[in-house]
């Protein structure tokens, strides 16, 4: 059995990927580890053990540690990303079970830039166009339903400074749903 070590954002798919070159053997691996579940969260330096004569694809596993490629998937404080992590020569790598320093994805002009989806519903008074919610303050709308019926954007007007969504149509009737699907542009 080899040892590899994970490095930061790496989940364990990343680490069965990197070692046996497919997920054929990730319960295999998981028990070898001792790990309950997929959902665990490997830590930087974090030992782990595989069985060298079982890689599934070797191609993979030869491309990965020839190049010194890890992938890294799992998700970080700046969303869901993709990141292939390479060796940059500080004496780590994945084929020789090098300590990799903590993977801080590449930022653009000092800060990472990304957009949230996100969901709100708005529920009806009564009679009423116009309604504000905080939540849509400098927001993108994605989709405004009304009930089960996806709303056109030509059956409303939006207003990002206000967060104030007019129907352009029948007011609302009392307790009817709108439910309103929306990005935030997060920097960090």
């Amino acid at each position: 059995m080899l040892q590899y070590k994970a490095v930061t954002g790496q989940s364990v798919f990343d680490l069965c990927l990197n070692t046996y070159g497919s997920f054929d053997l990730l319960f295999k691996f998981l028990n070898d580890n001792n790990i309950s579940d997929v959902n665990y969260v490997p830590y930087s330096g974090q030992v782990f053990y595989w069985d060298e004569t079982l890689t599934a694809d070797q191609a993979v596993n030869v491309t990965s540690t020839t190049n010194s490629i890890i992938y890294a998937t799992s998700t970080q404080r700046n969303g869901s990303v993709l990141s292939i992590v390479l060796d940059q020569g500080n004496g780590g790598g994945a084929g020789n079970g090098g300590v990799y320093p903590p993977y801080t994805p590449p930022t653009t002009g000092g800060s990472t830039s990304y957009y949230i989806t996100y969901g709100v519903q708005y529920v009806g008074v009564g009679a009423e166009n116009t309604f504000n919610l905080s939540e849509l303050v400098g927001v993108t709308l994605v989709q405004v339903t009304r009930e089960v019926q996806p709303l056109l954007p030509s059956m409303y007007t939006f207003n990002a400074l206000t967060g104030s969504i007019t129907l352009t149509g029948n007011a609302l009737i009392a307790e009817e749903v709108v439910y309103i699907i929306y990005t935030k542009h997060i920097t960090v």
